[in-house]
């Protein structure tokens, strides 16, 4: 029959004289069946319906949310994990007015003299800063008249008692009113806007208002209305010291008073600063500082120079050769600085920096009256210098060297920072570590290929050049390039500390451009 049926014998399900199966082993065995289909552990919420009869015999339902039970004893990860959660233990009312323990009298004192202690370092270090910055101020001008042998460093440099001699409010107030002008002269429609460090705007009208100061300058001079400046550096030096420290002052003051502010140690914050761009209405004071008000300032000394050997010679043949290099090397600086100024923006001195009282004294006493002071020296001891027309005019070369190294590494930098792909900048080799925000890259050849920081190279190649005019008469002229030549190396230190710390990708890529370009400032020195 199952071969008629076309089923094959072996595969009936039938098995023959079999007895009919009882009704509770079917039923036992689709209970085992169920058991094994429902899930040997549920994390699924489950809500119950409790009915609850009041004393009035209204029924009331409330729903009740609890895990289901787990059917299976727990599992090692998570008996792990219930054992590093830590038991919450009640408080005892024992334990809430339990008095705090008594501290020693030994650690009282020693907390103490630790207060005191941290807060006279602070006190110590912000006195020694301001002492030292305005004393390299006052020895440079002091020690500098004029006459022979009159601007030696071993001479000892003497103070005026009067005070008429060292400080004057009307040019205190004339430098005040020079600073509010170049402060204006910013808001000028002039130049295009660029967007600047934390997406800031910036008006890049940085040459408008030099050949305005000092067109200014050349006509008071020609109505004869008295300028003094050359006539009282050391008053104008002082003047902008004080106005420095005030400068600070205001600065500081600014900060705090905002909602929020982060406030640190008050002196820390009033000399190491406490904002990387302030601002003054749309007024940034850090560009005003470092980039315009001390370059043009010392531009117009270096004009006032001119003039008076000019009035004092009255012919264009007879005045100070070496005065009138030194002049115009002054003036293509600071026309090549207000040409990079977009490019200067971007720069880790104007992103990262805070503006600390060293940057503003840096501004506006150092760049303007201690930098200066090579043209002063040429001024007043020509007699003693009897340097050569040649020789004056071989300075040229130095200092054309390190414009075009100034003028080249700082647009090539700053061209790369912005696309790396530029066709200026293309044929450049790279070194590049990071992935995606934190990518870094670093230029190896070109100019980048000999030394790590050749703007800061060209930078203080023209300021030698400068000096060299002076002759060997005396180091004096030569204090602030070395001055200079300090905070070059102590800035070049601590920013590529900074870069060598950023990502470890980054620190890589950074390992191997220093083996690959391995100095810094001077091939085969430093």
């Amino acid at each position: 029959e199952n071969k008629s049926q076309g089923k094959s014998p072996l595969k009936s399900n039938k098995k023959p004289n079999s007895p009919p199966r009882s009704k509770t082993r079917s039923k036992s065995r689709s209970q085992s069946r169920d058991r094994k289909a429902t899930p040997k552990k549920s994390t699924k919420k489950s809500t119950t319906r409790q009915v609850k009869t009041s004393n009035d015999g209204n029924e009331t339902i409330e729903k009740i949310t609890s895990k289901s039970e787990t059917t299976v004893s727990e599992t090692r990860i998570s008996r792990r994990l219930r054992n590093t959660i830590p038991e919450i233990k009640p408080l005892k009312d024992e334990d809430i007015f339990k008095k705090p323990p008594k501290i020693s009298v030994v650690k009282k004192i020693l907390s103490a003299v630790s207060f005191i202690f941290y807060h006279l370092k602070k006190i110590v270090a912000t006195l020694f800063i301001l002492a030292f910055l305005n004393a390299f101020m006052l020895y440079v001008q002091l020690n500098c008249k004029k006459g022979r042998n009159q601007c030696m460093v071993n001479n000892v440099p003497k103070l005026s008692s009067n005070v008429t001699t060292s400080f004057n409010w009307n040019v205190f107030g004339r430098y005040s009113l020079f600073v509010l002008l170049q402060a204006i002269l910013c808001f000028i429609p002039i130049g295009r806007v660029v967007i600047g460090p934390n997406k800031l705007p910036y008006r890049s009208n940085g040459l408008f208002a030099l050949i305005f100061s000092l067109s200014a300058i050349a006509l008071l001079t020609y109505l004869k209305v008295p300028i003094l400046i050359y006539q009282n550096h050391l008053i104008a030096s002082i003047s902008a010291a004080i106005f420095a420290i005030l400068l600070s002052l205001f600065i500081y003051i600014n900060h705090i008073a905002k909602p929020r502010a982060h406030k640190g140690h008050v002196l820390d914050d009033l000399v190491f600063g406490t904002q990387r761009n302030p601002r003054v209405f749309s007024l940034d004071l850090k560009t005003l500082v470092t980039y315009r008000v001390g370059h043009i300032l010392a531009c117009v000394n270096y004009l006032s120079y001119v003039l008076f050997d000019y009035q004092a010679n009255k012919t264009f043949s007879a005045m100070n050769h070496p005065l009138l290099i030194a002049a115009c090397m002054q003036f293509i600086y600071t026309f090549i600085t207000f040409l990079l100024q977009e490019d200067l923006l971007h720069s880790s001195l104007t992103k990262d920096d805070k503006l600390s009282y060293f940057r503003v004294f840096h501004g506006l006493v150092f760049v303007p009256f201690i930098l200066t002071l090579p043209g002063r020296f040429i001024l007043e001891h020509a007699p003693e210098i009897h340097m050569p027309l040649p020789c004056a005019a071989g300075n040229i070369l130095p200092f054309a060297l390190g414009a075009f190294m100034y003028f080249k590494s700082n647009r090539q930098k700053a061209i790369f920072k912005k696309d790396s792909d530029h066709p200026n900048v293309a044929h450049l080799l790279k070194i590049t570590g990071g992935r995606g925000d934190r990518e870094v890259s670093y230029i190896c050849s070109g100019l980048y290929g000999f030394i790590r920081h050749p703007n800061y190279f060209g930078d203080l190649l023209m300021h030698l050049s400068i000096a060299l005019l002076t002759g060997t008469v005396s180091i004096i002229p030569y204090l602030p390039f070395f001055w200079l030549l300090g905070v070059s190396v102590c800035r070049i230190i601590r920013m590529e500390k900074h870069l060598g710390t950023r990502s470890p990708s980054s620190t890589t890529a950074w390992n191997q451009y220093k083996r690959q370009v391995p100095k810094r400032l001077l091939i085969k020195v430093f």
